[in-house]
């Protein structure tokens, strides 16, 4: 049985609500997810709207939870004027659902990530480079990876190299090849004596591999749901990570490093590509592993273009659905404004991602028919709707709910209806003169 929060323990969340709350507030919520790695916080409700600022005071109780090593769970906290509080605690764990948050995003398909960073790649250039030197390559590994690393923990055999690569149905460089027989894991340094970047080296033959991309990107949550930015000098093709992309080295959590097999026009079979972890798209920083070894990554000369395919319908931005139509459309955010028509997107071959706020939509039934959509986040009210009618399209893979404060038992239906295991919810009561 998952270990979660007690009554005690979530009553200074309740307390610092209380206190936090102005004047004339009959109930004030917080609501968020803790997880083994901390946690995170929505913003705090007032009689159910959002309220803008910082709420350290409320955030600090909250994400102490996590210190206690509680299993990864949503958390909601509802504090009425008289102290007393309700606490709803969704519980993710071997279920459909990917995080703990109560909005989402429920997995419902085969898909573990978005569209850009599962697309297939055909190479468009067959050249390589001619900075490719084995020799040279292997004698700068061996003096840039450590001592101990080498004596404690041998690189794989070419028989071990072998058996990855058709296990995973990749394909390694006689480069990538080098480096793995010197060292399987650990930490690499690349670039010049003066300038050089500590890197850790991805297993071949581990789990984080084993899964690319979904161990090294989140799933269906922001960055994974942009368009990937294209390469204006196209040496790499546009995507957010592809089966083409050998990852072999990590830089601090922040970007990942990987040998391009398909590359753009204007690139090399092998070049190193540079993959941020905040901003979906590649850029190439090195015509070769050994040119990668031995320089460093080299700074783009031109940052990459913002590609076509996404838009916004706001306050802000296009002022309608029809404004915002293309047969280039991916990727569509529609964020208040009152009632918007949805027939157009139905000239959207492309649209994988939409996303609705606090809004209200008309001829729902065109999301049934949308050919490519895979990620939808909606209200809950819309949501219900095409449970009841059966209306999600058969391309769905991830549904997250839009509202400020969501109905925890929402993703439980959504689960079911997909024939899922649903989160458990756990509701629990007290009052924060007791905390009992």
């Amino acid at each position: 049985m998952p270990s979660l929060p007690s009554v005690a323990q979530l009553a200074p969340i309740a307390r610092a609500l209380l206190e936090s709350a102005p004047a004339g507030i009959r109930s004030s919520t917080a609501t968020g997810e803790i997880h083994a790695r901390g946690g995170s916080m929505q913003p705090v409700l007032r009689d159910g709207e959002p309220v803008s600022g910082e709420h350290s005071d409320v955030a600090t109780p909250f994400l102490a939870l996590a210190d206690h090593g509680f299993s990864r769970c949503g958390v909601t906290v509802t504090v009425d004027s008289d102290g007393r509080f309700r606490a709803e605690l969704l519980v993710a764990d071997g279920s459909a659902l990917e995080s703990g948050s109560a909005r989402g995003p429920v997995l419902v398909g085969p898909h573990e990530v978005s569209a850009p960073y599962r697309r297939a790649l055909d190479p468009l250039s067959t050249r390589t480079s001619s900075s490719v030197d084995l020799p040279r390559l292997h004698n700068t590994l061996r003096r840039r990876l450590s001592g101990r690393l080498l004596r404690r923990r041998k690189g794989l055999s070419d028989g071990q190299i072998d058996a990855a690569v058709d296990r995973l149905g990749v394909t390694v460089t006689d480069e990538l090849r080098m480096l793995y027989r010197l060292a399987r894991d650990g930490e690499l340094t690349v670039g010049t004596p003066d300038g050089g970047l500590t890197l850790e080296i991805v297993p071949l033959d581990g789990e984080l591999r084993r899964r690319y991309p979904s161990t090294l990107f989140p799933g269906w949550e922001f960055p994974t749901l942009q368009v990937p930015r294209r390469d204006p000098q196209g040496r790499a093709q546009t995507a957010g990570a592809s089966p083409a992309w050998v990852p072999f080295a990590t830089h601090q959590g922040d970007e990942l490093f990987a040998v391009d097999l398909a590359p753009g026009p204007n690139g090399h079979v092998g070049q190193v590509l540079r993959l941020p972890f905040d901003e979906p798209g590649a850029t190439c920083c090195a015509s070769c592993l050994t040119e990668f070894i031995t320089d460093g990554p080299s700074s783009p000369s031109t940052q990459p273009e913002e590609d076509i395919g996404r838009a916004y319908v706001s306050e802000a931005a296009l002022g309608s659905v029809r404004d915002a139509a293309d047969p280039s459309l991916q990727v569509l955010s529609i964020a208040g404004l009152g009632s918007h028509e949805l027939r157009p997107l139905a000239d959207c071959p492309d649209l994988w991602s939409l996303t609705i706020t606090d809004c209200t939509v008309e001829d729902a039934s065109v999301i049934t028919s949308l050919p490519a959509l895979e990620h939808l986040e909606a209200p809950s009210a819309l949501l219900r709707d095409l449970i009841q009618s059966d209306g999600f399209p058969s391309t769905i893979c991830a549904i997250a709910v839009s509202d400020e404060q969501p109905d925890l038992r929402l993703l439980q239906d959504v689960i079911r209806h997909f024939g899922g295991v649903p989160p458990r919810v756990t509701t629990l009561t007290g009052s924060i003169t007791s905390g009992r």
